[in-house]
């Protein structure tokens, strides 16, 4: 993939094997990097999880908005919206959802990031930002799409709804 408005995410301090890679918009690598600040974040978690989706090590994922006292998924696969995916940053209340789709399989590009008390009011609006978004930056090319999560990531994938 070759866009020149999006910042791929590289592993700090760790040899990179790019089994799965990780875009931005210049505004979420701020944010990430703690450069702005837009809602709850843990550097520690940050870096915890790109390093692990990027390493292609465990990452746990749901495709249910159900309530979970323990296992929170990492990523989530939103059903019933058009391929839109969410990267979830838990440990400070209440939390951050990057939303975003995959390109191409092992090649998410997250997109708008929203505080979890916002998002949980406006999945609809939020499924539309994203799309328009994607459209801006890749015009009619249609987002990756599969029938599981082994369609859209290499390595390590856990699919927490299977324990439910």
């Amino acid at each position: 993939m070759n866009n020149d408005k999006l910042v791929e995410r590289l592993l700090p301090d760790f040899p990179d094997p790019k089994v799965r890679r990780l875009f931005v918009t210049p505004e979420i690598s701020d944010l990430l990097d703690g450069r702005i600040h837009a809602g709850a974040l843990s550097p520690s978690e940050v870096d915890g999880l790109i390093t692990r989706f990027r390493a292609g090590l465990l990452v746990r994922v749901s495709r249910k908005k159900a309530q979970r006292k323990r296992n929170h998924p990492e990523l989530e696969w939103l059903d019933g919206f058009d391929q839109i995916w969410v990267m979830c940053f838990r440990r400070l209340r209440p939390g951050l959802r990057i939303l975003g789709r995959f390109y191409e399989k092992d090649h998410l590009v997250l997109l708008r990031h929203y505080d979890k008390r916002v998002l949980v009011k406006k999945y609809l609006e939020a499924e539309r930002e994203v799309i328009d978004d994607w459209e801006k930056l890749f015009g009619t090319r249609a987002a990756h799409s599969g029938t599981d999560f082994g369609d859209y990531m290499s390595g390590s994938v856990r699919d927490i709804d299977e324990a439910i």
